[in-house]
């Protein structure tokens, strides 16, 4: 990216462009893709995630396996997957002690727990359960963010550093990076406390802890947006936004611009895309090397 590509773009952003400049960006195909970024900054429509097909894919492809490796890797775009490689484990009951799944830095993982439930990690996450007292208890610890299809039972309890989640069995999601929570709830209802204070979710309810105080709002979506290879943010600050940006792609950010607020989204499928769609509607510029997985923003 030069500083003339970037006066294009604040032009374009701003309209006060040229007729022969919007003929320039047309015909290298990156007006497409600008009037891609706005439209996703401004808003995106999720599919919808047909979850049952969700999980009977993953019983179907684990079978009776029960060791705690892992089973297979997919590549999957359609709403019902999740986009990206994707390790899935079967984790058995049998024997005691710790079970721990990592999700390593730009890959996810699903698990699939003995009484069938299902958790998705997004990347850079980690689940841990006692082994021996997961049927009697159903309580999961969460260091980042998952997805969770909970079958019905016994209460199933989530517990962060950030707060705790109690369910009976329902859908629904969990994002606990660096001090934010937010907890988003698509099916069934959820019981969400942090901090002395307790809310409680029915299907397209959102729980966030802000300053100190947990609020409850609406939402529209139906599945978390990571699942689409999407990460999306709402008056978040760029130094979250630039952490969950490393974790996706992997790689290491140098920024020392100060902090601002990013309202938008970026896709987790193309790193130089996603870089436009955080830099240009903050008025920034970034430089990338691929080779060595350093980006500095200014």
């Amino acid at each position: 990216m030069n500083s003339s590509d970037d006066n294009i773009y604040a032009r374009w952003i701003s309209g006060d462009i040229t007729p022969e400049e919007i003929d320039k960006l047309r015909a290298t195909g990156e007006l497409a893709e600008l009037e891609s970024i706005i439209n996703t900054v401004n808003g995106f429509a999720l599919p919808t995630l047909d979850s049952e097909r969700l999980y009977t894919n993953i019983k179907n492809q684990v079978g009776e396996k029960s060791s705690i490796v892992p089973i297979f890797r997919w590549m999957a775009r359609a709403a019902a997957l999740i986009v990206g490689g994707a390790i899935i484990y079967m984790i058995s009951q049998a024997g005691s002690g710790l079970a721990e799944v990592n999700a390593s830095y730009g890959d996810t993982a699903s698990i699939v727990l003995p009484d069938a439930s299902i958790i998705v990690l997004n990347d850079g996450s980690t689940i841990s359960y006692d082994k021996r007292g997961y049927i009697d208890e159903r309580m999961i610890n969460l260091v980042g963010e998952a997805s969770f299809k909970v079958t019905k039972g016994k209460s199933f309890r989530v517990k962060t550093d950030n707060g705790l989640v109690e369910v009976l069995g329902t859908e629904f999601n969990i994002g606990a990076w660096d001090g934010t929570y937010r907890v988003e709830c698509y099916e069934g209802s959820v019981r969400v406390s942090s901090q002395g204070q307790e809310v409680i979710l029915v299907a397209q309810e959102v729980a966030i802890l802000n300053d100190g105080s947990l609020s409850q709002q609406s939402i529209e979506h139906n599945a978390p947006f990571w699942l689409q290879g999407l990460s999306r943010f709402e008056q978040a600050s760029l130094d979250a936004v630039l952490n969950e940006l490393e974790r996706q792609y992997d790689i290491s950010i140098k920024y020392s611009g100060g902090n601002k607020i990013f309202s938008g989204a970026f896709i987790d499928s193309d790193l130089e895309t996603a870089l436009r769609s955080i830099c240009l509607p903050l008025g920034l510029t970034f430089q990338c090397d691929q080779n060595s997985g350093l980006v500095i923003i200014e």
